[in-house]
Order: structure tokens, then sequence, then C-alpha cells
């Protein structure tokens, strides 16, 4: 499969907004559509078949619609609905993602396109929610944030950019890492998290440190939010897990 991101339309001109609103988020995607207010039939099959809620989709914002590169104008997968995820960032729009549902993903297609204007290494999705709790749950992409739920956070790969990491590092309570399961010859995802907890932790920058939790599926986007907590719960030290007891599971 085929991902097109910003290193495909360096050459694109286009002029977005910051605006947290319809209007806003219509200058990255002009057919962009709140899920709440209804939707395609397919982009609602793909969504409840991924077991998403319709709370989950009020509360991160989903939308969807056709998608076009800002360059040429040319609809991607043919004019296919695709779900649509504003990235938002201390208070303002910094991008989109969006996701092709898989029933038109064929061999020739792209299943998932960033907008060129979204610098996705600069940027820590849902980051202004976790502050609020002082905690961020870690995770590689938006689906698996919408399984934690508000604490969730994804930097877009396996490992957070110098920039990331920094964004992260303004939280005021702790980090818990949950790296994808992945059968990688080239890469292990959980010890390269491991190792930058670590670093995290010698560093002393958050006072309920720095936590890598292995998941039992390949990553949170497979399992429910209640396996999700169990098991985050279950893997950390007695003061995170305190802190979580108190502090989060109430809130989610």
């Amino acid at each position: 499969m085929i991902t097109l991101g910003a290193e495909d339309e360096v050459a694109a001109r286009y002029t977005i907004s910051d605006s947290v609103t319809l209007e806003g988020i219509r200058t990255w995607v002009p057919d962009f559509h709140f899920c709440t207010d209804g939707m395609d039939v397919d982009v609602a099959e793909y969504l409840y078949g991924r077991g998403l809620t319709d709370e989950q989709l009020a509360d991160f914002g989903i939308g969807w619609g056709e998608v076009r590169t800002p360059r040429t104008g040319r609809l991607l997968n043919g004019g296919v609905p695709w779900v649509v995820v504003p990235v938002v960032m201390n208070g303002k729009l910094c991008g989109v993602q969006a996701r092709c549902p898989d029933k038109f993903v064929t061999e020739n297609a792209i299943r998932y396109w960033i907008h060129p204007g979204m610098r996705k290494r600069s940027v820590v999705y849902n980051i202004d929610s976790a502050r609020e709790f002082g905690v961020a749950v870690v995770c590689e992409g938006v689906f698996d944030v919408f399984n934690v739920g508000a604490p969730g956070v994804c930097c877009f790969g396996h490992t957070p950019s110098v920039t990331q990491q920094a964004i992260l590092g303004t939280l005021d309570k702790g980090l818990i890492w949950l790296p994808d399961n992945e059968n990688r010859p080239d890469l292990d995802t959980t010890a390269e998290a491991s190792k930058l907890a670590a670093v995290f932790n010698s560093d002393g920058r958050f006072p309920l440190g720095a936590h890598v939790v292995k998941l039992p599926a390949k990553d949170a986007g497979e399992m429910s939010r209640q396996n999700i907590w169990a098991t985050i719960l279950s893997s950390v030290d007695a003061p995170m897990a305190a802190y979580i007891e108190k502090n989060i599971l109430p809130n989610l």
C-alpha cells in the first residue's frame, strides 16, 4: 500500500487556517463534515466496525469527506469518502490526517494521507487533553488514541522526534508508553520505547516516571478501553497506579 505525505508534495502552496472550527478545517479539507452531523454509509460502517462510538466521534471531532491534494486538486482514491481527523495542539489547528476505509484500499490505493501543511514530527496529537491529566499515554496512531481515551496521544510513528520529546516533556506528572507489538526484524519497538523512557527517568523529568507497557494485542486500536487500562494498571508501579485510579479512571 502507498502512504502519501508531506514528502510527496514539498512544492505545494496553499492557504490554511489554524482555527478549530468547521470553516478552519475546510481550509485543509474542503469537503470536511463532522461525523456527528451525519455520515456517509461507508464511513459509518468503517468507524462502527472498528468499535468507535458516537461519543468518541464527538469527543475527538472526527469527520469525513473526499480528500484532494492541495497542489493539484486531484481526488485521492477516485473520490471515495475518507475518515478525516483534525490535529489540534495548543488550541490551534495544526493539520489533518485522513484514513481511507479498508473496503476502498485496493492494491494501488492510498491508505493514509497527511496534509502537506502539517509537520507531523512537530506535533503530538491530543496533547492538550493529556495535559489536563498531567499524564499522557503515548501511542503510534490516532485510532489507538480513540481507544485509550482523553489522556491518549500519538506521535505518528514508532519513535518521537526531538521536538515531540520536548512537547511530551511539558507534562507535569508522567508518561505511559504503549509501543506497537510488531514482528519486525529491523525494529524492536518495545526496546526503543524502553530506551527513551530510561532517558526520561534518568533525567528525573516526571515525578511519576515514564513507564513502558507491553500490550497483549498488536496495539491499543485492537483492544477495548477497559482492557487497555487494566493492562496499564497491572504494569506500572504503585504511585502511578494510585494516580491513575484517583485522577484518570473516574474521568474517562
